[in-house]
């Protein structure tokens, strides 16, 4: 920049054309010739100066508000908010209790099928139960003949192994029956008494949704078939892309809101990896009062830290060089040129953060005149 070493004012056409203008264009030239700057970034000027100049100040602003508004982003379900409802058994849909969009309970069933390995699966607990019996009663018997000491010991432990072997297959024959849907009432009274069910429910564990149904009764299925599934969508998640530059000012815990539907809620991770469409993916935990559906593409504003050191300014007030953007603050002795971020801009205002206590005060008119004067009229364009 021409701005690295002090400004010779009596070269500055800049400066000239703006004090030919006043009646007080000769003695303030001269002032200004006399009251050069001392350095790059600090424009000296007099009360008198600055009238003449058109200078006005403003406080730096109130706080930025926001990283960012107008956002691209997507509402979609947090998948710990998800449940699949899978074919606990190979069959055939025999009814359908719940529909799309329902909402359904806890354990409340959602669809049921008809099932011949199921019953199939009971008959055989049926029989394991029966065996069970039968070698638990051998087993018995043994052991009281082991004790008279009419039969070696390898005898009793033969039976007491298939004892157990019927035992094992009996758990796991209840078990299986469990895992297919039927409660322990049904398992009991298959076991003991070969009461057959041919169909069984298949029910939400959530409380929620049904966000999807993939089937129709007469729909042939296999075991762990995707059937249904159920969300909770009293919270969703907001996927925000945001621009890299601004990214970094974003972290968990920042308020976020859905921009024309009045639904608010927080940031809870941003991603390290950056897209090839150089945003880097933020998400927020959103309330889905406000009537936002998972899939829907909305607009996103991000709201700066309660301790950020942010503020918005007027969007005069700032000045751009080399591609970089300038406040003037206001100090004793004039102006000094304070470099800044420019977070968001309107066709009003700015967001800015900085090197700024936020007590400051900044050039908001006559800041053309001041930026001639910076770049001592050499370099001055945009």
């Amino acid at each position: 920049m021409h701005a690295s070493s002090p400004v010779d004012l009596r070269a500055s056409p800049a400066v000239r054309r703006l004090l030919n203008r006043s009646t007080l264009a000769a003695a303030t030239f001269l002032a200004l010739v006399s009251g050069t700057a001392t350095g790059a970034n600090l424009l000296p000027l007099t009360a008198e100066q600055r009238q003449s100049l058109g200078i006005q100040t403003g406080e730096l602003g109130t706080h930025a508000g926001a990283v960012a508004s107008g956002l691209p982003a997507r509402v979609v379900v947090p998948p710990t908010r998800v449940a699949v409802l899978a074919a606990p058994v190979a069959g055939v849909v025999h009814r359908v209790d719940k529909t799309h969009n329902e909402q359904v309970q806890p354990g409340e069933p959602v669809l049921s099928l008809t099932s011949t390995p199921l019953v199939e699966d009971q008959l055989s607990l049926y029989t394991a139960a029966s065996q069970h019996r039968l070698t638990a009663e051998n087993a018995a018997r043994d052991q009281r003949l082991l004790k008279e000491g009419i039969i070696p010991e390898s005898r009793y432990r033969t039976a007491r192994a298939e004892e157990q072997r019927a035992l094992a297959e009996v758990r796991a024959l209840r078990e299986r029956l469990r895992l297919s849907g039927l409660d322990a009432g049904a398992i009991r009274r298959a076991e003991e008494e070969a009461a057959v069910s041919e169909t069984v429910a298949v029910r939400s564990p959530i409380a929620g949704t049904i966000t999807e149904l993939r089937v129709v009764p007469g729909t042939r299925v296999e075991v762990g078939a995707p059937l249904a599934e159920v969300a909770d969508l009293a919270r969703l998640w907001l996927e925000i892309q945001v621009p890299v530059g601004q990214a970094r000012l974003v972290e968990p815990g920042q308020p976020v809101k859905i921009v024309g539907a009045g639904v608010g809620g927080v940031v809870t991770m941003v991603e390290a990896e950056i897209s090839g469409a150089e945003t880097v993916k933020v998400r927020a935990e959103v309330d889905a009062a406000g009537g936002v559906r998972p899939g829907q593409a909305v607009e996103a504003w991000v709201g700066a830290a309660a301790d950020a050191r942010q503020w918005r300014v007027p969007a005069a007030a700032l000045v751009w060089q080399v591609g970089r953007s300038f406040l003037f603050v206001e100090v004793p002795e004039g102006f000094r040129v304070q470099p800044v971020t420019v977070l968001n801009q309107s066709a009003a205002t700015a967001g800015i953060t900085g090197d700024l206590k936020g007590d400051e005060r900044i050039a908001t008119h006559g800041v053309a005149a001041l930026k001639s004067i910076w770049l001592g009229g050499a370099g001055g364009a945009e």
